[in-house]
């Protein structure tokens, strides 16, 4: 596994078909549908195909996904790269933490870590994250790990019935 995959209490490591229950878990809780734009849960098939997608990598499928581990190898969350533009080199992240191994720094590690392995390995200029304002956990999140709040878009995002403000953070990758 490469260097920056791997972290003092984290790993990053490709998902595989014995993580199905993990992300059937986490894409079908419906507290997490408005921050993923999800409508109605996922089949079991589905999740299946979207497993076996993920060997054909980042750049046919504009998507990375990568199982957070701790160092019993017990997973604590999921992170993502996804709307990677090749062209920009950029690319949208998206993270989930389990919510009893919140507040571990988890999170922070493996968004650092993601960090590196785009800047470093893929040669991405920025990653961005959208955050809903108010949710100040997951700000917090994000701040710890280089992103800075650029903008605030009004609106944004629909939750229930109403419309909610979004927060767009941005890492720029630092050039030496």
């Amino acid at each position: 596994m490469a260097r920056y995959l791997v972290g003092e209490n984290v790993r990053l490591r490709n998902v595989e078909t014995a993580d199905i229950d993990f992300l059937c878990e986490i894409e079908n809780d419906s507290l997490n549908w408005s921050v993923s734009d999800t409508l109605a849960p996922y089949s079991r098939t589905t999740m299946e195909e979207y497993i076996q997608s993920e060997s054909l990598g980042i750049w046919a499928n504009g998507q990375q996904r990568f199982i957070i581990e701790d160092q019993k190898k017990n997973i604590v969350g999921a992170v993502d790269i996804y709307d990677v533009d090749i062209f920009s080199h950029k690319a949208a992240v998206g993270i989930v933490i389990k919510e009893e191994c919140r507040r571990n720094g988890y999170g922070r590690e493996a968004l650092r870590l993601l960090c590196d392995y785009c800047f470093s390995h893929l040669d991405f200029q920025m990653l961005y994250a959208y955050v809903e304002t108010g949710n100040e956990p997951s700000l917090s999140l994000m701040k710890s790990a280089g992103f800075e709040v650029t903008a605030t878009l009004k609106s944004w995002r629909r939750v229930a019935l109403q419309y909610k403000d979004v927060h767009v953070l941005q890492n720029l990758r630092v050039k030496n």
